[in-house]
């Protein structure tokens, strides 16, 4: 009984030092060492003056890391492990901007107890802070890049385009989603909406990716108007961003230029729910599947005031906007295809 409880509370002890990890992740992908460690094992002296920073505290920081599988320790040198290895910001499918991005909330989880007990998170709009700079707009980009590497647009294989002509891509960010449609389907044109400095961002990838003729850019605020003369207006990552109030509004100005035939495909993670109209039960799933869904949930809502939602739910913000939810499309990766019409 007593190997038990203390079992128990190492358990509960390492559950305790999550965000010291987290931390630490992000300090090592600020501070690039992967990429000072790709080609040979080093000091932490030595990295500390290739880096520009006090060599005792990084070697504390990388001998921590080492305890988790970031860097292996033989002596005085660390070296990359294939764990460590995906903070290198020069290899395909990098983590490094993600970890850099993901790992930043340390303050408002922080003030989780406030924002339980008031059903509202401590701050109002998180993005206004992250896009401030182009050196925070850059990394943060290039983290949902990474975030999509691979799988940059999920509806590919999936859903039938056959007989539409023009798809949007509402927030459409770096583009590398549209252009992906747009490579798939040479029959497709393009409309890429996001802010304002962000297409200008996007226009540079479309041209670079030879699609500028059939792709255009439009800058402007989804809580604003949308623009029109789409047959499908595809949404990703956005709405789980807002509360039901702003995703109603969202929802609401693509209604408001859809086509009498026009669809709407909002591209999320569906949470489970043994609800009946729902089609994926929540008893049927693992525990990993339950902690991702259930932890992803908590993060949009203490960051942003965000949510994931079930089907069902989604059914009932469809109806708010003036959409009906007609069929919901599972793809290979952790995302649904929502499909709204009239």
């Amino acid at each position: 009984m007593e190997q038990n409880k203390l079992e128990l509370e190492n358990q509960l002890f390492n559950m305790m030092w999550g965000y010291c990890v987290s931390g630490g992740l992000r300090t090592a992908a600020e501070l690039d060492i992967a990429d000072h460690l790709k080609d040979n094992d080093h000091t932490a002296d030595e990295l500390a003056t290739a880096i520009g920073c006090h060599a005792h505290s990084l070697y504390r920081l990388m001998r921590a890391l080492a305890t988790v599988g970031i860097f292996k320790q033989e002596g005085d040198k660390f070296s990359l492990t294939p764990l460590g290895n995906l903070l290198r910001s020069d290899i395909p499918r990098s983590q490094r901007h993600l970890i850099i991005e993901m790992c930043r909330y340390f303050e408002e989880w922080g003030q989780l107890t406030q924002t339980i007990k008031t059903g509202k998170p401590p701050k109002e709009n998180i993005y206004n802070e992250l896009l401030v700079t182009e050196d925070q707009a850059q990394s943060f980009y290039e983290g949902m890049d990474s975030f999509y590497y691979g799988n940059p647009a999920p509806m590919l294989g999936h859903y039938d385009f056959s007989g539409v002509e023009t798809v949007a891509d509402i927030g459409g960010a770096s583009g590398s989603q549209l252009i992906a449609v747009l490579k798939h389907y040479p029959h497709l044109k393009g409309i890429l909406f996001d802010l304002p400095d962000t297409v200008k961002r996007a226009q540079a990838n479309i041209e670079a990716a030879g699609l500028a003729g059939r792709c255009r850019t439009v800058g402007g605020s989804f809580f604003d108007s949308i623009p029109s003369g789409a047959d499908v207006y595809l949404i990703r990552h956005v709405i789980h961003n807002w509360n039901d109030e702003k995703s109603i509004e969202i929802l609401s100005n693509i209604r408001a230029v859809l086509q009498e035939k026009g669809r709407v495909l909002v591209i999320e993670t569906l949470v489970p729910s043994d609800n009946e109209k729902c089609a994926t039960a929540w008893h049927e799933l693992s525990l990993a599947e339950k902690s991702l869904a259930s932890w992803w949930d908590l993060s949009m809502f203490v960051v942003d005031d965000g949510a994931e939602r079930t089907q069902q739910e989604y059914a009932q913000l469809f109806a708010k906007a003036g959409l009906k939810l007609s069929r919901v499309i599972p793809t290979n990766i952790d995302v649904s295809l929502i499909e709204g019409t009239h």
